[in-house]
């Protein structure tokens, strides 16, 4: 069964943008796991359950979500949704037991529901209600591997080792929440994992990274929930937004999205064959940065929109045949634009401001 890899694992493979720009040409969303077909709910309270009960209902909900995940086979052979009150939840929610067909493709989620899921789902009606809070610093809010996954509408106060980690996954997360406890190393984790978002994805707080997508996994904007929207802020002191190593991806398609970097030392770090793509219906604003966009090692960034306020340093570096393409964009109190070598291409379209 495949293991979430360490944080710091290096891994060395192949480059993989040509990969990349195909499925960023796709068109499509992710779809929620309760649309039709077979389904299997489970109810959690963390103020009024128990462990003793059934949870097969919301009066005979159980306590903790560990003891809700124990009544779902190792082979699920259905969608499991798991029903969670507003409260705090004091453990780490742990996937990894489950035998399931992961590798879901775009088109696949295009045409319904995968038929075997799991899902949590928060309280909709007030996202950040229901919140992940592990008592053990040494450990994740959630650690997932080999599931197709849905969390909705659910918060992560983040202890040091960090918020959601995935391995080998598929994920869609839709207004979802992950705060630094204190300081954290990560706040989402992506390891061969394909990831969707959908809603409103907030990283707020002292951490290393914000988002981390490695080792071939892929990010991308839209969810059928939210099929036309994704809002993702980073800020309160993430120290890198997005960082992107060994073929990791980012793209947005059809969407009306926002990237918002607010205090950042760098909104963007691509490196080892990775590249982030955000296309004309996306706005990528920062302020209070060190550096914008940086590439090495055969990455790339592009960007179409990009509004920068106050970058104490370059607004884009580029080491290694990388390259940063900011197509148009406005720009206020920057240093200095490029910090680049030979082997980089740093086209600015059509910037003003200054």
């Amino acid at each position: 069964m495949a293991r979430v890899l360490p944080l710091r694992t290096q891994a060395r493979l192949p480059g993989g943008a040509a990969l990349l720009l195909l499925l960023a040409a796709c068109g499509g969303d992710a779809t929620a796991p309760d649309d039709d077909g077979p389904e299997r709910h489970l109810y959690v309270d963390a103020a009024a359950g128990s462990d003793a009960r059934d949870g097969r209902t919301p009066a005979d909900a159980f306590r903790t979500v560990g003891r809700a995940l124990a009544e779902i086979p190792d082979a699920p052979g259905a969608r499991w949704t798991v029903h969670l009150r507003p409260g705090r939840y004091l453990e780490t929610v742990r996937l990894e037991r489950f035998l399931m067909p992961t590798a879901i493709g775009l088109f696949q989620f295009q045409t319904g529901a995968p038929p075997v899921s799991l899902t949590l789902l928060g309280d909709t009606t007030a996202p950040g209600a229901v919140v992940l809070a592990p008592p053990d610093s040494s450990r994740a809010c959630l650690v997932a591997a080999s599931v197709v996954l849905f969390v909705r509408a659910v918060a992560c106060e983040a202890p040091a080792y960090g918020g959601f980690l995935a391995a080998g996954s598929s994920l869609v997360l839709d207004d979802v929440l992950v705060q630094a406890r204190d300081s954290t190393d990560i706040g989402v984790y992506l390891d061969r994992t394909t990831a969707y978002a959908g809603g409103r994805l907030t990283v707020r707080g002292r951490m290393g990274m914000g988002l981390a997508v490695r080792n071939y996994s892929l990010f991308r904007s839209g969810s059928l929930r939210n099929r036309l929207r994704l809002t993702a802020v980073f800020e309160g002191g993430v120290a890198t937004g997005i960082f992107l190593r060994d073929n990791g991806g980012v793209t947005t398609a059809f969407g009306i999205d926002t990237f918002r970097f607010d205090g950042t030392r760098t909104a963007i770090l691509a490196q080892g064959a990775s590249h982030a793509f955000f296309t004309n219906t996306v706005s990528v604003e920062g302020r209070n940065l060190a550096t914008a966009f940086h590439a090495v090692s055969g990455s790339g960034v592009n960007a179409h929109e990009v509004t920068m306020r106050g970058v104490s340093d370059a607004l884009v570096r580029c080491r290694n045949q990388s390259y940063v393409v900011l197509e148009t964009g406005t720009f206020e109190g920057i240093a200095r634009v490029a910090d680049a070598d030979a082997s980089c291409q740093v086209r600015a379209g059509a910037l003003t401001g200054g």
